[in-house]
């Protein structure tokens, strides 16, 4: 629902069918002067991105409140009584385990942040397909990157040199170069997230997505680390003229 709550009525004047069920007779409607100003009014596409979710079967008909639930959680369960997820974004359930059992991607920091590159190349296939294919705009992709798991406990040269991060960004960058001259779709720009240690909203300093360690005890010193270096190599190589 995220993506379609968004782009549906910018690009395709409206909200999901699928939204619409969901929210019944709480789906906003547009009049014929909002919807005018609405469709089509985007310049490029903006796309934040950094993982995967497969769709599952629900396993109940019934959304499960525990007692420890957000408030959010319980405000979900309250206005959507019949839903089967407490994802707020989605439909329908999701998740990062393969019909194998594993996860689909190597592990990051966050807990909802698993590696999967083949799993972006399609999402830019569909945003193509579906929303801008025929009106000569491109994607730019705002945000990606990658918190290597339990950063902030490994030693310094060991931060520096941060192969998870540059497994990373090499297999989704990969996938980028892939779209643009295998499928054809037109990107504009790749901003990866980020270029330094920053305070991760509840997470702190424990969720690193940057490729400069801040050294916070003495100055704030700023060291760049392996996969900044192999970013700035890669657009050398890779940047259209």
């Amino acid at each position: 629902m995220n993506l379609g709550w968004f782009a549906g009525p910018i690009y395709l004047g409206s909200y999901p069918e699928s939204m619409k069920r969901m929210l019944g007779s709480r789906t906003p409607v547009f009049t014929s002067e909002e919807q005018s100003l609405v469709l089509n009014s985007s310049d490029f596409f903006g796309l934040n991105s950094y993982t995967t979710n497969l769709i599952k079967a629900p396993t109940s008909s019934n959304t499960e409140v525990t007692p420890d639930a957000s408030l959010t959680e319980k405000a979900i369960a309250d206005q959507l009584p019949d839903s089967s997820t407490m994802e707020i974004f989605a439909c329908v359930p999701d998740t990062q385990v393969g019909r194998d059992g594993k996860l689909i991607g190597r592990q990051g920091e966050a807990p909802w942040l698993v590696s999967c590159p083949w799993g972006f190349r399609k999402l830019l296939r569909y945003i193509n397909e579906k929303y801008i294919r025929d009106t000569g705009l491109v994607i730019m992709i705002t945000e990606q990157g990658y918190p290597v798991w339990r950063e902030y406990e490994l030693p310094l040269d060991k931060i520096i040199d941060d192969k998870d991060r540059q497994e990373y960004f090499a297999g989704y960058l990969g996938e980028v170069l892939g779209a643009v001259e295998e499928d054809g779709i037109k990107v504009g720009s790749y901003v990866a997230w980020t270029l330094i240690d920053n305070f991760e909203w509840a997470a702190g300093f424990n969720q690193r997505f940057g490729s400069a360690y801040i050294d916070h005890k003495n100055g704030h010193k700023r060291i760049p680390k392996d996969s900044g270096k192999w970013l700035g190599e890669w657009f050398k190589k890779n940047v259209a003229k």
